[in-house]
């Protein structure tokens, strides 16, 4: 691309800036990076634009090693980087894309595996962008090897793979295993590998349901949602979420997701498709749900034609990226409301989610009704949740003396 042609794709970026609802200000702070940009180029006699031209004109310009667009640096290289990122993902891509982070790493699958492994992400879809990391990986170990078709696979090469993870926990090697193993059965099965390979993979033992479910005390939830900024758009928006994360347990996927389609006014129900498991799911809204996010709608979303109803604060006005778990607001609201976060347990989004069916338990809601309310497929799924209900768990134990009286 010459750098007239560079020229004209920054201008095309400001218009998208313009439509997404950017200021002016951020623009102009855009525009200034592009033309140190430009300058660069002109003085070393660069007529294209690449990503490594990028990270080389930022290298120099701030006498730091710079080698990807998502790494950590300090806020005035970030700024620098994504207005990069967003001019090098036109020229890429051909789209202006304005997220911070990418939803999928850059990847570029050799040619002669590349049928087999599109093949593969189509069936597998919904793991394409997260557990399947570990195929690319695999297949990016594959070139680095020195081999670029499948052809090539041998037990060698699968050990000496499975040694990069040997430090990690037994349920990140389980997980390693289990994804490369399917695509090993999948490549097999669909004639692109001769001999199926998965048996060669080591096997980590990890128990089954072997950890007790994180979950919050009521009054902590309380807590919580009582330091919410509600005169604040953001705060409408994230005390709506919440409402669905804590009185709901909806998945914080399903919530990204949730679209205006999908809310039922009349008969006061939400009805979507679960992305986890792609089934039907129908549930009531309570009065205090839907109010917050009526409220949410009408004073505090962004004026955007996005279907989507939850949507960034600031522009761009677009949905939620599928990177973003909600983790960052969850932390700043637990702080806020100071609550101590307990020390090796995780206390995301899906411990929020564990806490409905604590409070279900606790109510006697029986096993298939809460297996209705989280969507589980089986009641072997809710059956993990069983072990939260401690009270209900010491009730059921059995006192050494008794059973000796009875025989």
């Amino acid at each position: 691309m010459a750098n007239e042609d560079i020229r004209q794709a920054i201008q095309t970026i400001f218009a998208a800036m313009r439509a997404a609802g950017y200021s002016e200000r951020t623009i102009n702070y855009y525009r200034q990076n592009y033309d140190q940009l430009l300058h660069y180029l002109d003085d070393n006699n660069i007529t294209a634009f690449t990503d490594q031209i990028g990270l080389c004109y930022l290298s120099e310009r701030y006498g730091l090693p710079i080698e990807d667009f998502f790494q950590k640096q300090p806020y005035r290289i970030t700024n620098n980087l994504r207005s990069l990122k967003v001019l090098w993902d036109y020229i890429y891509l051909g789209s202006v894309c304005f997220d911070k982070k990418s939803s999928v790493e850059l990847f570029q699958c050799p040619e002669p595996m590349q049928e087999g492994y599109a093949a593969f992400t189509r069936v597998y879809p919904n793991s394409s962008h997260r557990n399947n990391k570990y195929v690319r990986r695999f297949i990016t170990y594959l070139e680095d090897s020195g081999v670029t078709s499948f052809s090539g696979i041998t037990p060698e090469l699968i050990k000496s793979f499975q040694a990069l993870y040997v430090g990690c926990v037994p349920k990140t090697i389980a997980t390693v295993a289990g994804n490369i193993k399917r695509f090993f059965r999948f490549l097999h099965a669909e004639g692109f590998l001769d001999t199926d390979y998965s048996g060669c993979f080591m096997k980590a033992h990890v128990a089954r349901n072997a950890n007790i479910p994180a979950s919050w005390r009521s009054e902590d939830i309380k807590k919580l949602l009582s330091v919410v900024e509600r005169n604040e758009s953001r705060g409408k928006r994230d005390y709506a979420i919440l409402l669905l994360l804590t009185q709901l347990g909806l998945r914080i996927s399903d919530i990204r997701n949730l679209k205006f389609e999908n809310i039922d006014w009349v008969h006061k129900k939400l009805h979507f498709v679960m992305v986890k498991t792609g089934h039907l799911q129908e549930l009531p809204l309570p009065d205090e749900v839907g109010w917050a996010i009526i409220d949410y709608i009408k004073n505090g979303r962004p004026k955007a034609s996005s279907p989507y109803v939850f949507i960034r604060a600031r522009a761009p006005y677009i949905p939620f990226s599928s990177n973003n778990n909600f983790m960052q607001e969850l932390r700043r609201y637990m702080k806020l409301a100071d609550i101590d976060i307990v020390e090796n347990q995780h206390m995301g989004t899906h411990s929020l989610r564990s806490s409905v069916a604590k409070n279900l338990l606790e109510k006697g809601e029986p096993v298939p009704v809460i297996s209705a309310v989280l969507g589980h497929d089986s009641i072997c799924s809710t059956s993990h949740y069983l072990k939260i209900d401690l009270e209900g768990l010491r009730k059921c134990t059995i006192d050494p003396e008794e059973v000796l009286c009875c025989e």
